[in-house]
Parts: structure tokens; sequence; C-alpha cells
């Protein structure tokens, strides 16, 4: 018989709208926090703490009355209660670092085209590896190839070890995985070598439909989706406000919105995740586009659909945070991490176990295992060279009523966009709000280079990137999607070769905004007078005539003396 002490508190969870009872219990050498559902059973309780001691539970007692097994654990056990815990001795549970119980982890899997809806669930054992994982979500999302697995949180690809255990990655009943097709070519590839590599048209950015198909887009789609969406993400005014909130509300697809926070920070993202931006982006726009436009052609629109995401008022809350990756002890990756509670020297620090017993020991330092959350975010960030990790701290829930009004609100607005929106023209781009996407004309790039980069057009009349000047030159440096690479033209044999576009999609980049510095007015005066000879250029015989009655007419006065 041992006893441990343990008090409760309640808080409350975001990701699920419900609330949680966490309990920190004393084993003696360690202590721990385990935190459940607050209508959770007493005998979950018990497999949690039968996991963390490394032995089985024979029985929960509160005032000397042992618990009902089947009762809630929240209902029987109140805060600053103390509970002993009566071991079973003759049953050994499995010790684990991570204090996961042998049991069974149920989880939502919802997919891009599933609009937010979970498309099935699966239930994994927390002692199985994430491979097995990833096999599971991608049965459950009904695919047969190649897929990637997200959490709400972060992406799995590359980080952790896919042999880890699901308990090492911290996951809890009721998490949500996040899984969409990706190219085969994609599978093998890991992150670009650059920023600008990570732009460069590919298989990558390639969008994957319903069916799961490949439906790679015309040269001049690609060029207007890349172009818009890499000058959306250069901190463009209203990418936080309005940009991020609307993508959260037509796609319902976490994983898409990471990926573009991190392309707005300029972090490196997977193939896997370039997909699901394309996809997600392909989903919204042939939602609203009507079935005439091919769907090959259907990223052609893409400027118009990216204008609309920037004008458009949302309602919805996200919330990004940055984690450190590293132990601030040992400066290593952060693994398995534990709390310094009630220390003096470093209270509350999180900080990797073996870190913390080789500096400070266990008699002085009271560990407490952290949160699975934290212990999620720390499996994420160990693979990691960044000091930093990007996490997606909150996102709307499908249990919230709130979520479910404004996800009702943007519905009746997309059917109304489906049957509104002007194929032939562009009624977001011309709005304020997404002046920082309309193109420039070439003319006017030499006053944008202080706002750069902008959108503007190449020789093909395709859509392009205007950086800046370029180095040691007047002329001016654009980036083309097609090629990844930089080509320095002079703006004015631009404009000469692109001449009066009568291209619709381009008909905002012919315009030229520059303010006039003088006017040149040509007069053409019709009047009666205008009509003499005398403009002729070539003297007629009349002309001949009248000089010599005038000659005539000088003649006869001098003759004639004055008056």
């Amino acid at each position: 018989k041992v006893l441990s002490t343990m008090d409760t508190a309640v808080v409350d969870d975001p990701a699920s709208g419900k609330r949680r009872r966490r309990f920190k219990v004393d084993l003696g050498e360690r202590k721990v926090l385990l935190t459940l559902f607050e209508d959770a059973t007493v005998a979950e309780l018990a497999e949690k703490i039968a996991a963390r001691g490394g032995r089985s539970v024979g029985a929960l007692l509160a005032g000397g009355f042992e618990a009902d097994m089947d009762e809630p654990a929240a209902v029987v056990f109140e805060s600053d209660d103390v509970v002993e815990v009566h071991w079973s001795e003759d049953v050994k549970a499995p010790p684990s670092s991570f204090a996961a119980a042998p049991t069974l982890v149920e989880l939502d899997v919802r997919t891009i085209w599933s609009r937010g809806e979970a498309v099935g669930k699966l239930a994994v054992d927390a002692t199985r590896p994430l491979e097995e994982l990833k096999v599971l979500a991608r049965s459950a999302a009904g695919f047969v190839a190649e897929v990637e697995v997200h959490l709400t949180e972060h992406e799995l690809q590359g980080a952790p070890d896919w042999a880890a255990t699901v308990a090492a990655l911290g996951l809890e009943q009721g998490d949500t995985l996040w899984v969409h097709r990706v190219h085969p070519s994609s599978a093998q590839s890991t992150t670009a070598a650059s920023l600008d590599a990570v732009w460069q048209s590919g298989d990558a950015w390639t969008p994957i439909d319903e069916a799961g198909l490949s439906v790679p887009q015309t040269d001049k789609g690609k060029c207007a989706f890349l172009a818009t969406l890499r000058v959306a993400c250069a901190g463009k005014a209203g990418f936080d406000a309005r940009f991020l909130p609307n993508v959260t509300d037509v796609t319902r697809y976490a994983p898409c919105v990471l990926a573009l926070k991190q392309l707005a920070c300029k972090m490196q993202i997977t193939p896997g995740q370039k997909t699901a931006v394309a996809t997600s982006i392909y989903a919204f726009l042939r939602t609203v586009l009507p079935r005439r436009v091919d769907d090959d052609a259907v990223f052609e629109h893409a400027d118009e659909a990216l204008a609309f995401l920037f004008c458009r008022e949302s309602q919805t809350k996200l919330r990004f945070e940055t984690v450190s990756t590293q132990c601030p002890m040992s400066h290593l990756p952060l693994e398995d991490p534990v709390s310094l509670q009630g220390h003096d020297v470093v209270p509350d620090l999180v900080a990797s176990r073996k870190a913390v017993v080789a500096q400070l020991g266990n008699s002085d330092s009271p560990l407490v295992d952290v949160e699975p959350q934290l212990r999620r975010r720390a499996a994420l960030a160990s693979k990691r060279r960044a000091n930093e990790l990007l996490v997606l701290a909150d996102f709307p829930s499908k249990t919230s009523g709130d979520d479910d009004s404004r996800q009702q609100t943007v519905g009746r607005e997309l059917a109304w966009l489906s049957v509104s929106w002007k194929v032939e023209a562009r009624s977001y781009l011309v709005k304020a709000r997404a002046q920082c996407l309309r193109p420039v004309p070439p003319l006017s790039l030499q006053r944008a280079a202080t706002r750069a980069p902008t959108v503007t057009v190449d020789f093909q009349r395709r859509h392009a990137v205007f950086t800046g000047t370029a180095p040691c030159s007047s002329n001016l440096e654009i980036w083309l999607p097609l090629t990844g690479k930089y080509e320095v033209v002079d703006p004015h044999k631009l404009a000469e070769a692109l001449g009066s576009s009568t291209d619709e999609g381009l008909v905002l980049a012919a315009e030229d905004d520059r303010p006039p510095a003088e006017a040149i007015v040509v007069v053409f005066d019709r009047s009666n007078s205008m009509e003499r000879t005398r403009f002729s250029l070539r003297p007629t015989e009349r002309d001949d005539d009248d000089d010599d009655d005038e000659d005539d007419d000088d003649d006869a006065a001098k003759k004639t003396p004055p008056r």
C-alpha cells in the first residue's frame, strides 16, 4: 500500500470546447500532472496513475471510502482532496517515460474536402509507433495513396521520429488528425533549399481534386496563383486581421492556415504543406466558380479569389504561439520535458528531465510531468534545427455554437458568391483593401519600389513579382514563378512589349497610375479662315493671279499722290 496526495483544479480546453480537470499526483520520486475530461471516470484516472507509477492501481480511496470505478472522477474527488492510492502488488504495469496508459486513444480524422467535418474516427493503442498511426489515419480518411498527417498545432512530417510511440506525442481523446493526399514525388522530398525555391512552381503546388486525382493548372494560372499568394504572404496589411481568418472560414483546414502563417514568417514548409495550400484554395475556387470554367483553368482566377479573402470581414479568431525548441539548461533539443515547481532558483522551469536531474538532482528539485500539450510540442520540436517552433495554438472547433453560426453565415456568402462571380472581370481586385495585390503597370514600378514586393506582369503577359531595383542598375528586378528565377527588365521595354493589353486578367496592369508632370495639347482650328489657299503646300493658278493683282495695286498706289 502506498499513499499519494492529489489536488485538483478545473481548466478549460479551447480545442474541444470541454472542461478538463487536472490532478497533481505525488508518486514519491516525482510529481506528475494528469489532465482528463471532466466526465472521465475514476477507472480512467486509475489507468493514468498506473502508467505514471509503473504499477497497477488496486483502489483509490477518499476520506477512507473506496471510490467506485464507474463514477466520474470530478464528482468523487474535489479540490484539495487527499486520495489514497492502493497499488496492486501482484500485477505490474509497464513503466513509461512519457506516462501513457496502454489504452486506446480515439481521434477525429478530417480532410480538405470534408470542410471541417470529421470523415471518420480511429482508435489507436498509445503504445504503438507513429508509423502505425499514419496508416490508420490514411485508412480512416479513405485514401489509398501517399498522405501527410498533421496535428492542429503543427505538421508531423520529419518530426518526431516515426518509430516513437503515440504516447510520446501526447495525443489525447478527441484530438484531431488532419489528413490530405500528397504527390508521390513530394513524399520523398524535403524542404526547399531557399525561400525562393519554396515558391517555385512544381508538383507540390499542384492541387488534388476530391477524387484524389492531380489537377495540373495552365501556366497562366500557376503564375497568377503563386505570384499573388507570395505577395499576400509578404507582410501586407490585413494579412492577420482578415486574410488568415477568411482562409479559415472558407477552407476549415488547419494545416493550410498554419502553412500560410509560416510562409508569412519566412519559414520553410514541406512539399505536403504546399499541396495542402494549393488544394484548399482550389477547393474554395471550385465551389464559387461556374462549371463552365475548366478544372485546369481554375487558378487563372486565383488573384481575384485571394483579393476576396483580403476584403471580407471575418469574426474568426486565431492564435499562434512560438515555442522554444531548446532545453534552457542543456541548450539541446527539448526532450521528455518536466517542470520544476517550488524550486528556489528556477521556479516553474520547463526543461529536459535528464538535464534537470544532472544539474539539480531529484532530491532538491521536485519534478512534475508537464501536460500533454507541452509534451506534444516538445516532441514536434525535438527533430528541428530551428530554435523556435510556430504552432497553431487555437483553431475554431465544431463543438462551439458560435462557430456553427459563423459557418452558416459563410455558407450563405459562398452560395451567393457562386451565382454572382464575374468570370470576365475583377470585382475585388479593384477594392482598396486588395490594393496590395493589384498588378502594378510596368511604367509605375519605379515608384512602387518602396512597397515591393508587388504583383506585376512579365513579357509573356503572365503574373510575376516585382522585388525592387536591380543592384547597381536603373533596371528593375522581377521574379518568375514558373522558373523560380529573377529577371532584370527595362520597364520601358516591358511597357512597349505589352502595348495595349486586351487580356481581361491583366486589364489593371495596362493602366498607368503615374501623376502627370505636364500636358501636351494639340489643337486643330477648323474655322472658315483656315480654308484660305495661302495655307496650301503648292500654289495654285488663282494664287498667281492674286499675286499679279497685288503688284498692280502697289504700282497704282505709288503714282497716286498722298492727300
